[in-house]
């Protein structure tokens, strides 16, 4: 099995507010997108790192990979994620992709690990946390009731799946001009079975700038050795 690491990081972060976009807010000297490569570069051996990116921040990007020693290529982005990953995969030379969220810098190896195994014999794995909280259905009028938690779970990255078959499911949501809000979507609309492992909550999406604090509390935990 090879696997390529696919990273969309053209995003502009509109939510997360300032001058910086959150993938290059910087921690201990570093951006935020260092140490979510670290992560996968500590926890698998991958083919090499496809990094989707705006053409003006390939300085950044290149200078961020260049000091992990990681193999890796520059992709340029899209001007939404689901169009960066889709530039990506038309690059990917391997029969495996692994898709990762540049601002989730704190995954686990193992379970980056697990998300892999499970794809080589399934075809397709994410990785995920239970939903804690009691999970409300809503309209725009008010609370219309009160649904079973239990059935549902909150999707994180990484996600990996065979490259041909996401690679067909992105470009025929692609011709249906639908708004891919992650690659599982994609697969589960084209008819496709997804497997799914535990995730953990430090495995955080950063979104806010009101995220930082939690970040920088993680951050010696994960990255303590830097």
């Amino acid at each position: 099995m090879s696997v390529t690491a696919v990273i969309p990081a053209a995003g502009v972060g509109k939510r997360f507010g300032g001058d910086v976009k959150k993938q290059f807010a910087e921690f201990d000297g570093r951006p935020v997108l260092y140490y979510s490569l670290k992560c996968l570069r500590d926890a698998f051996e991958f083919d090499e790192f496809l990094i989707g990116a705006g053409e003006d921040d390939f300085g950044t990007v290149k200078e961020t990979a260049d000091a992990l020693g990681i193999k890796y290529r520059m992709i340029k982005g899209g001007d939404e994620r689901w169009k960066t990953v889709l530039n990506c995969l038309l690059e990917v030379r391997s029969t495996h992709v692994l898709i990762h969220d540049a601002v989730r810098p704190f995954v686990p190896a193992e379970v980056t690990r697990e998300t892999i195994k499970t794809a080589e014999k399934s075809g397709a794995c994410i990785c995920c946390v239970p939903v804690r909280e009691t999970l409300k259905r809503i309209t725009p009028d008010g609370i219309e009731g009160t649904v079973d938690r239990n059935r549902y779970v909150l999707s994180h990255t990484p996600q990996v799946f065979e490259l041909r078959r996401l690679l067909a499911a992105v470009m025929d949501a692609s011709r249906q001009k639908l708004n891919l809000t992650d690659e599982s979507m994609a697969m589960e609309m084209a008819g496709h079975m997804v497997k799914y492992v535990q995730s953990t909550p430090e495995n955080i999406k950063i979104t806010y700038s009101s995220d930082i604090e939690l970040v920088k509390s993680l951050m010696s935990k994960y990255h303590g050795n830097i």
